[in-house]
């Protein structure tokens, strides 16, 4: 059986998030922090933990711009047909109404299969009509479109839910129980 890390050390402060993947709180140890804690459900627990460690190793490795940075990971108790996970990542915070609208429009999966892959110039024409209507830094949400394009992660439930910002004004992908490894960079 795989020998997976239990943590003891934090102490859990109040909910801060909810999702359909987990729920997440605030540490009152390091207000810096927050843990999350999600349920996975399969046939095969372990395989499902372990690529889940791979990402978050990897994650924390490299330091990809475009993902909120892990911290610790590992699982608290298995049920039957079940892991609860938790993982410790760098506190954001929520983006705004308008780039909520601008993300929705670059990046969102939930607009009936429309292709949301833009070159630089077309993601540039549509910022600049972005701009016209709504308030947000068109730099950085430049480098966070680009960084997202050239990262080997890929993140399959992507929606503006899952973007948050850090304290520099980075935008960040949340919910990496979502992420998986690029078989290959284009």
């Amino acid at each position: 059986m795989l020998k997976l890390p239990y943590i003891t050390s934090h102490r859990r402060g109040l909910e801060i998030g909810r999702g359909s993947h987990g729920q997440v709180y605030s540490l009152i140890d390091d207000p810096s922090r927050v843990i999350k804690y999600s349920v996975v459900y399969c046939d095969n627990l372990f395989d499902q933990y372990r690529i889940f460690d791979e990402v978050l190793s990897l994650l924390r490795k490299e330091k990809d711009k475009a993902f909120v940075s892990p911290f610790e990971w590992g699982y608290l108790n298995q049920g039957i047909d079940s892991l609860t996970c938790f993982c410790t990542l760098e506190k954001l915070k929520r983006i705004s109404e308008d780039e909520h609208r601008v993300f929705h429009s670059i990046l969102s999966h939930e607009d009936a299969n429309v292709d949301k892959s833009f070159s630089p110039i077309e993601l540039d024409q549509i910022l600049s009509g972005l701009a016209r209507g709504l308030s947000f830094n068109r730099s950085k949400v430049n480098d966070f479109y680009n960084s997202i394009t050239e990262s080997r992660f890929q993140h399959s439930d992507m929606h503006p839910r899952n973007v948050m910002k850090n304290v520099n004004g980075d935008f960040k992908l949340i919910d990496l129980d979502s992420v998986i490894i690029r078989e290959k960079m284009l």
